[in-house]
């Protein structure tokens, strides 16, 4: 058991003891005198001996510190991979159970049949004018004339697959009003003038003129809606000055950050009532942030006969003058300084494109089908599956290395670690034995 000479525990080079500690046939009693000796020579022939007898640093055990390994990261990333995978592809399978794009294509395909097969015949059997009211008296008349340009659902996961087509119409009007810049020589930088606010802005009305061919007339309008107004809005630090230029488009000025608003495009929808005249369709508006450009204490936020619900079905929308005070470039030229104009939309009720709106909350993505969700599911899962197998290799190595380094612990060190209380270590150092 002695094994002299050969390898001993844990892979040590067991080397051969000196020949004074050599069993001799002197005897069952000089054999059991030289075994203590012999043992000790074993153990300290072998200190710093590697597997295949070249010399490792000692001791042989795994550091104290944890060591900052560049595979360490990679395990990391292919955990968080991994579970991020299979919890996905878990739950595209648990979705696929049920048919969610199925029954919000069957909604939108019923509103398609009941705007082909009669309500889009009676919304273009109209005349409608616009009459547009701003400023000390001044006003304009127009025509709102019929459009029939088709708008295709371009952000559907199934390319519109189960979406049946139909013929589009909207009645629209482009109001022209004068400039809100200053002279042709605009100045530099903080030398801009703000504009009036919102409260003391120019404001305009839009009253609506609806003949149908049967005889029935009907009129409505918005209510005073400001054109463009000055709003003070904050900007980030450090270097605001430049942030409210570069990312809020507006203008330094006396250590604020001034932005433009404007009136981009008003859209309004109707239906026919029982008397047979078009009237506004007013909404339960949503508990959302609206994207008018109001605040939510506007008084223009209860008109809920909009277009939009992430506007809160407001029928005005506002957006930020980019190029107010900037000089003339090619990302802000001339020309559109010169007007403002305002799109002005009129929509039925039963638009299909207001409905796909309704169903797939302003996205125009009904969704993946139940095949689409089993095929991705399933990849995913494998996929996952598959990245994990690299941290439960890393798992199994260093639980190995750790048993390895139990394994090679000389008796002294193990005796320093348990402290006076004994070590159950046999002759080799193992505590194992």
């Amino acid at each position: 058991w002695l094994k002299l000479p050969g390898t001993g525990r844990c892979g040590w080079r067991v080397g051969r003891p000196h020949a004074a500690f050599q069993p001799q046939a002197a005897g069952p009693a000089a054999l059991a005198r030289t075994m203590p000796f012999a043992a000790a020579a074993v153990i300290g022939s072998g200190r710093g001996a590697g597997r295949f007898g070249g010399r490792r640093p000692y001791p042989a055990r795994l550091p104290d510190e944890p060591q900052v390994r560049g595979g360490t990261v990679v395990t990391c990333i292919a955990t968080c991979a991994s579970v991020a995978l299979v919890a996905t592809g878990l739950s595209l399978l648990v979705h696929s159970l049920t048919n969610t794009r199925g029954a919000l294509v069957a909604d939108y395909d019923s509103r398609v049949e009941q705007w082909e097969h009669g309500e889009r015949g009676a919304f273009a059997a109209v005349d409608m004018d616009i009459v547009a009211h701003w400023g000390l008296g001044r006003n304009v008349t127009l025509r709102m004339e019929p459009s029939d340009a088709q708008e295709e659902f371009h952000r559907d996961t199934e390319h519109g697959k189960g979406l049946l087509p139909y013929h589009a119409l909207t009645y629209l009007a482009s109001v022209e009003f004068g400039t809100y810049y200053p002279g042709d020589q605009p100045p530099r930088g903080n030398q801009w003038v703000p504009l009036p606010d919102r409260s003391v802005s120019p404001h305009v009305t839009f009253e609506f003129t609806v003949r149908s061919r049967g005889g029935n007339v009907s009129a409505f309008s918005t209510p005073a809606l400001p054109l463009v107004w000055d709003e003070i809005v904050h900007a980030r630090t450090p270097a605001p000055d430049d942030k409210c230029s570069r990312e809020r488009h507006g203008v330094w000025r006396n250590r604020n950050c001034h932005v433009v608003k404007r009136l981009d495009h008003v859209c309004v929808q109707v239906e026919l009532d029982v008397n047979g005249t078009w009237v506004p369709l007013r909404k339960a508006s949503p508990s959302v942030t609206p994207r008018s450009g109001l605040s939510a204490s506007s008084p223009e936020v209860v008109e809920s006969y909009g277009c939009d619900p992430k506007n809160s079905w407001n029928p005005a929308s506002y957006s930020v003058d980019p190029c107010w005070g900037r000089p003339v470039t090619d990302r802000c030229p001339q020309a559109p300084r010169e007007r403002h104009t305002v799109e002005v939309r009129v929509r039925s009720a039963v638009d299909p494109y207001i409905r796909a709106e309704e169903l797939t909350d302003d996205k125009f993505d009904f969704g993946m089908s139940p095949t689409s969700q089993r095929a991705n599911g399933i990849v995913m899962f494998l996929v996952g599956l598959c990245m994990g197998a690299l941290p439960c290799i890393r798992l199994y190595q260093f639980h190995k290395r750790l048993r390895e380094s139990e394994d090679c612990r000389t008796l002294k060190e193990e005796r320093e670690e348990r402290g006076p209380g004994g070590c159950p270590a046999g002759v080799y150092g193992n505590s194992a034995m």
